[in-house]
């Protein structure tokens, strides 16, 4: 066989492999009926029973001798997602890691958030720590680093030589004088999704699928600020400061969300792409946002379902799994949440976003 001939062999043995894998691990994610279960809980700590018949259960023995309910449930969350992220870039192809960290590093802008805001609030740090998912680049080490310092301005001096230093340095003059902190959190979230779809190609098979995968995740974020706005009835250059680039809504289309004069409206401009007439049935009855955060979810969740569906020959099962599991987490966090501030179970089901 040819050197030429050889190389899609090679490449469809490794990635047949770790597509193999990433598609067991999917198998083993919380099946409908376990998610029912929860849903129907009468309590957190019934929550936590049935997580204890799942293979969280090793995520909760050892946090649980310090915390309890839902803290508890938050911490071992943020464990056992890590814990299956690093499996999963164990059997990763060492030429396709830099895809999947690049996704993962979410996580790092998530934690960085978190801390910011613990620090703001001035949280003690047994109140942080079960909120941090470790699945991203930051080390356990550095983020304990993080948690050590002392107020908002410490840590930003602490940051500036990380990535998301200069946007938040260029902000502290700012929050110093307002002590707002919503800039530095958009900050955080916008430096990590502004890069994201630069640092993963599409010129790899199936890459092009996992960047519509992060495409659509941008999007999301910008469809719900635009929509917190028209809600809040924001004037147009502020909403326009919180949108993301690097989606599929071009800067000159969100120009035109920001500028509608209502929710309704600004739910009419993004139909084409993004069909929330459910959702928006929903809100009218309520007033409530979540009902468009759930249906922009479910869209991400079928991309992750489709891109895990149809790799074969690059790293978009991986990614696929990841969104998945990130959506399962997601959704045990809603049902906890729910479980503390007493949201009936058909309440809790709507925002369930199930899979399969």
């Amino acid at each position: 066989m040819s050197a030429a001939a050889m190389l899609p062999a090679a490449r469809a043995l490794k990635f047949g492999y770790a597509n193999a894998r990433a598609k067991a691990m999917k198998s083993l994610l919380l099946e409908r009926p376990v998610l029912e279960q929860m849903i129907d809980a009468g309590s957190v700590r019934e929550v936590i029973g049935i997580l204890e018949n799942t293979s969280y259960k090793q995520d909760l023995g050892e946090p649980s001798l310090k915390y309890s309910g839902a803290d508890l449930i938050e911490l071992a969350l943020g464990r056992h997602f890590a814990r299956n992220a690093r499996k999963a870039l164990g059997f990763t192809p060492k030429d396709a890691v830099g895809t999947i960290m690049s996704v993962l590093e979410k996580w790092d802008a998530h934690n960085v958030k978190t801390i910011l805001l613990g620090k703001h609030l001035a949280h003690p740090d047994d109140e942080i720590v079960p909120l941090l998912v470790p699945a991203g680049d930051l080390t356990p080490d550095m983020l304990k680093r993080m948690r050590e310092q002392r107020d908002v301005e410490s840590l930003v001096s602490f940051l500036a030589r990380t990535e998301y230093g200069e946007p938040l340095v260029q902000l502290l003059d700012d929050y110093k004088k307002t002590r707002n902190v919503q800039p530095l959190l958009n900050a955080i979230e916008m430096t990590f999704y502004s890069v994201l779809s630069q640092r993963i190609s599409g010129t790899q098979p199936d890459e092009p699928a996992i960047l519509e995968l992060v495409k659509a995740d941008i999007d999301a974020k910008n469809i719900m600020s635009a929509l917190r706005g028209k809600r809040d009835r924001a004037p147009e250059e502020e909403v326009m400061r919180y949108f993301i680039d690097g989606g599929n809504i071009s800067r000159r289309e969100m120009k035109a969300l920001a500028a509608c004069s209502s929710v309704e409206e600004a739910v009419d401009k993004v139909k084409a792409r993004y069909d929330l007439g459910v959702a928006l049935e929903r809100y009218k009855a309520d007033g409530s946002l979540v009902h468009f955060e759930s249906g922009l979810e479910r869209r991400i969740v079928e991309k992750g379902m489709s891109t895990l569906r149809i790799s074969i020959l690059s790293p978009g099962a991986i990614v696929g799994y990841l969104y998945l599991k990130e959506n399962e987490i997601g959704n045990i966090r809603k049902i906890v949440r729910g479980k503390e501030f007493g949201v009936p179970p058909e309440k809790l089901r709507e925002s369930v976003i199930f899979v399969g």
